[in-house]
């Protein structure tokens, strides 16, 4: 969570710009659900409006500002496209993941572990993949719902999903070298 937070605060600059609220910066609904076309769009705009290549004959301070500003914008873009950083940001400070998550993620983990076969190794990046699409899904309900004890829970089991996903991926592409 600290890294999304993190991330979000680097990102100061110009008045012009809210430094607080990465959503406010596109104009977009503190919400955890959003159009990602929307997003998208408002993204090309904010960069058409302050890209540093259309500043290069302004002044020091003006291409420092916009060299800023563009790398706000940046920045907060992807934290809002990525559904894992985006409910990070949204939960900075809230909540601590409960012993029924944690053990399930040392079973999930201990799984790959004893996996020896490349069909084994498959199976499980199979149920990773679903298990974060769920995982997402419940991170729609849970922040529409402003549950978010529930969503900062799913938010650690999504990191951790991730993770793993990442370590099969890594596993598969070492077991077919």
């Amino acid at each position: 969570m600290r890294k999304a937070a993190a991330a979000a605060g680097k990102v100061s600059m110009s008045s012009s710009i809210p430094v607080d609220d990465i959503f406010a910066l596109f104009g977009m609904k503190r919400e955890f659900s959003l159009d990602e076309k929307e997003l998208e769009k408002k993204y090309f705009d904010l960069q058409k409006n302050c890209h540093p290549d259309k500043f290069v004959t302004e002044s020091v301070p003006v291409k420092v500002a916009r060299h800023e500003e563009s790398a706000k914008i940046n920045t907060a873009y992807r934290i809002l496209r990525n559904p894992l950083a985006r409910a990070e940001y949204l939960l900075v400070g809230f909540g601590k993941p409960s012993p029924e998550l944690l053990t399930e993620i040392m079973e999930i983990q201990e799984k790959l572990v004893n996996a020896g076969t490349m069909e084994e190794i498959v199976i499980m990046q199979n149920f990773a993949e679903s298990e974060k699409e769920k995982s997402i899904a419940n991170l729609k309900k849970y922040f529409s719902t402003h549950n978010l004890s529930k969503a900062a829970e799913e938010t650690v089991r999504l990191k951790y999903l991730t993770k793993f996903s990442e370590e099969i991926k890594a596993r598969r592409k070492s077991a077919a070298a």
